[in-house]
């Protein structure tokens, strides 16, 4: 103990004593641990085992000595847990080290600022000792840790003492626990921790619930990214992220953000009264009103963390898909013009416009309006046709209850005159006059060709 060390030992130090932060001698360091390697039980160190007279009476005995628990067996076992966890120092030692045993053994070392001191101190179940390195005038070794310093030292004596003793395991207490937490947070594990594993703990002390695991769905506002609560309703999004508070952990996460698959950290602030709020809607043309021609749409585009809006149009009340109008749009707007929609090559009939605008981290809002568009139709240019020359029809001069139908046509021969023998008679052919009947009906029941004769009655 340096003489001129600033703390006042009678005065406690807070936590900083668990990182070096008041000096003790190497005696006062193995004597606590100790108390772990004997489940809590702390024994005021001796340098005299036992003292027997000349007949052999014992007249001291410090084989068994009285003790006070100064802390549960089960602590004293987590804490021998952790130390004899051979494994778990492979990240900072080589494994194996100068800390591991050829049995079951718990170890630390330590280090003071400028290499002035080197430690290593450990136990068995039956058997604790301390190694200190350093120079007599307290001056600083040329980087000399505990882990190279004193572990060699403390490793070779430990098993030199040891080696005619039996093995002994840690005796496990009845009140230490198995648990399964997840292996990041240290807490009950969520369905959505990939890492878990089991770990010991005292059975009245077990590990917090799943609620305090990191790995959590959030409900948060999708355009602030603010956590979701009654100032915010409209645009909620859950989403599986890292809940994280403390500074530090956080710190940490975001410079390791592969350690946790690019997990996004949780926002740790909520919605108030005044978070920007999406503001999106047509306010021209209004629903319902007839359109033509080229149509100018106004209205409201405001989000927080806008990135862009497309304006875009579908063919009746729930369209099936969506025609381009304009976009993307990159200034936002209030009370102004949002885009302009020719509707000269639509067909007449009820559409639907629809404005969709986008977040930073591609959350959207939209708003729809119905219009029908009524644009004028064409008028076809008439073509010319020829109008057909009147037929005039003789009608005979018959009586008032004579119908006169269309005539027979009747091929004739003339009859032969008498021409030199061997001559041939040419052939003519003439059409009559409809034959008229008695009742003053004509037919056209028979047509016949004749040969060698007219025949015709009535006045023809």
């Amino acid at each position: 103990h340096c003489p001129d060390y600033p703390y006042d030992r009678a005065q406690p130090y807070g936590l900083a004593l668990t990182l070096g932060g008041g000096e003790v001698t190497l005696l006062e360091l193995t004597s606590a641990f100790g108390a772990f390697a004997s489940r809590g039980v702390r024994v005021l160190p001796s340098p005299i085992l036992r003292i027997e007279d000349s007949q052999g009476e014992v007249l001291v005995d410090n084989a068994a000595p009285p003790g006070e628990q100064a802390i549960s067996p089960e602590h004293a076992y987590l804490i021998t847990s952790i130390l004899s966890d051979a494994e778990a120092r492979c990240a900072e030692f080589q494994c194996p080290s100068a800390l591991q045993l050829s049995r079951a053994a718990a170890a630390k070392t330590g280090t003071t600022t400028d290499y002035r001191d080197a430690w290593t101190v450990g136990y068995t179940p039956n058997l604790v000792a301390g190694v200190w390195v350093g120079n007599s005038d307290n001056s600083k070794m040329i980087e000399v840790p505990g882990s190279r310093g004193a572990a060699p030292i403390w490793h070779a004596f430990m098993e030199a003492a040891l080696a005619n003793l039996p093995v002994r395991e840690f005796r496990r207490p009845s009140g230490v626990v198995d648990h399964e937490i997840c292996a990041d947070s240290g807490a009950r594990p969520t369905q959505y921790c990939p890492n878990r594993r089991r770990e010991v703990f005292a059975e009245d002390q077990p590990p917090l619930d799943e609620s305090h695991d990191w790995y959590q769905m959030v409900k948060i506002d999708a355009f602030t990214g603010l956590l979701a609560n009654g100032f915010c309703v409209d645009h909620i999004i859950e989403q599986l992220m890292l809940v994280i508070t403390d500074p530090r952990g956080r710190e940490w996460a975001q410079a390791h953000p592969e350690h946790f698959g690019d997990l996004p950290l949780a926002p740790i602030d909520f919605c108030t009264e005044s978070t920007g709020r999406p503001e999106v809607f047509i306010s021209q043309p209004s629903a319902g009103v007839t359109v033509q021609g080229v149509v100018a749409l106004f209205g409201t585009v405001q989000l927080p963390n806008f990135d862009h809006y497309d304006a875009q149009f579908g063919v009746g009340a729930n369209p099936q898909g969506w025609g381009w109008i304009s976009g993307p749009h990159l200034a936002q707007a209030r009370a102004g013009w949002l885009a302009e929609w020719d509707t000269t090559q639509l067909e007449a009939g009820l559409y639907t416009l629809r404005i969709t605008a986008f977040g930073r981290e591609r959350h959207r809002v939209g708003a729809r309006v119905l219009v029908v568009v009524a644009n004028p139709t064409e008028t076809p240019t008439p073509t010319p046709t020829q109008t057909p020359t009147p037929t005039t029809t003789v009608t005979p001069s018959l009586t008032p209850t004579e119908l006169i139908t269309p005539s027979p046509t009747v091929t004739l021969t003339p009859e032969a005159s008498p021409t030199p023998t061997g001559t041939p008679m040419p052939t003519a052919t003439a059409t009559l006059p409809p034959a008229i009947t008695p009742t003053g009906v004509v037919t056209d029941s028979q047509s016949a060709t004749e040969t060698l004769g007219i025949h015709a009655s009535g006045g023809g």
